[in-house]
């Protein structure tokens, strides 16, 4: 017997559910206010307040003192007051020297000396917008040229070898935000041979769009960056026993030049800014140039204007009765182009013009229709300008 099972269907329904029950949930809540009170206290923090840095400690004064090798004994003294709002005051020493002596190569031990003194002293007085510095400084310098042919018989002594340098001068310094405005009161103006005659406009009007010089300047020009901000409230001045060097396009005197009410010293007044002019022909250095020959330009009986030209001198003799002259010394042919002029800047004459040879030449001018007094002698010899002062007496 053998069993078999027949086909077999496999129930695969699901029972139907019918619920007739429906149930809407409805959801309440409340949000109470409460305060939080923390179990421990909170307190508040202070900003941070910068101080400002400490300043350092000043002393007024210091010594220094030293011995080196070869008897070089070193000296240095400075006095100076506390700070203050007002001004400073101070002076300063110093000395250096040595006394030693070195060996040639003959084995002879020769003085090798030598000595360095310094001495200033100075001041500074604060304005609210500006400060006045004062100086006067003393320097000396020694030194042995202790050297020679050890073969030729040479007699050592120091007088013959001593090369000595001494130097005493002064110095006045003023600088400040618009001085010319912040001090048209004050009494610097007299000093600069000047009259304070406006402050300028802003920079968005404009001021100066170029400069043009006269005198020792004559010919000379520069481009000012007109509206930009160095051209903001451009001070003008009119002369005032002193004479305008450089004019804007407008005919305000904007530098000014003065050799002191007795020709004891110079100075020359800018409104404009050096540093951003803009070279046209001339350069800012050959305007420095001009500059510098007249500052340094001497008093005395012969003033001579040196390195104008290589080798060349421009001398002047003061003071000069009923005549004025200028002699030149060329090493070679060059054009010597020299015009007088009065302080107030009109050209009362011609002394020299065109190519002038090698050697010595003396220009005259005869002073009979003129007034005793100052005058200018401005020009070109070799390419480069000069300015000398020359008082004629009669």
């Amino acid at each position: 017997y053998k069993p078999s099972l027949s086909d077999a269907r496999k129930l695969s329904f699901l029972p139907d559910i019918n619920d007739t029950v429906s149930v809407n949930p409805v959801f309440r809540y409340d949000v109470k206010s409460e305060p939080f009170s923390p179990t421990h206290s909170i307190s508040p923090i202070k900003s941070a307040s910068l101080l400002p840095d400490l300043l350092p400690k000043l002393y007024k004064s210091y010594v220094k003192v030293g011995l080196g090798s070869n008897t070089t004994p070193l000296a240095e003294l400075s006095i100076t007051n506390h700070r203050s709002k007002k001004g400073a005051v101070g002076l300063y020493a110093k000395h250096y020297s040595s006394n030693g002596k070195v060996p040639l190569e003959n084995k002879q031990k020769v003085y090798a000396g030598f000595m360095d003194n310094d001495a200033t002293v100075f001041g500074r007085k604060f304005f609210d917008k500006s400060y006045l510095d004062l100086s006067a400084s003393f320097v000396q310098n020694a030194r042995d040229a202790y050297g020679y042919d050890t073969e030729v018989p040479y007699e050592f002594l120091k007088k013959n070898i001593r090369l000595s340098y001494l130097d005493a001068g002064g110095s006045v310094y003023f600088e400040g935000n618009d001085i010319g405005y912040n001090n048209k009161g004050y009494d610097i103006w007299p000093y600069t041979g000047l009259t304070y005659a406006g402050d300028g406009s802003p920079a968005g009007t404009g001021n100066v769009q170029s400069i043009s010089g006269a005198y020792m300047c004559t010919g000379i020009s520069f481009d000012y960056p007109y509206k930009t901000e160095p051209d903001g409230y451009v001070d003008f001045f009119s002369p005032n026993g002193g004479a305008i060097l450089f004019a804007s396009q407008d005919g305000n005197g904007r530098v000014g030049f003065y050799q002191g009410p007795t020709d004891n010293y110079r100075t020359i007044t800018s409104s404009v800014f050096f540093s951003v002019f803009q070279e046209t022909g001339t350069t800012r250095q050959e305007l420095m140039v001009c500059y510098r020959n007249y500052l340094l330009g001497g008093t005395g009986t012969a003033e001579e204007s040196s390195g104008i030209a290589a080798g060349s001198v421009v001398a002047v003799t003061n003071p000069s009765t009923g005549m004025l002259s200028a002699t030149v010394v060329l090493p070679g042919a060059s054009q010597c182009n020299l015009d007088v002029f009065d302080v107030s800047g009109r050209r009362i004459g011609t002394l020299s013009e065109g190519t002038v040879s090698a050697g010595s030449h003396t220009f005259i001018m005869s002073g009979a229709d003129l007034a005793s007094g100052t005058y200018l002698i401005c020009g070109e010899v070799g390419g480069n300008r000069i300015s000398e002062r020359a008082v004629l007496l009669k």
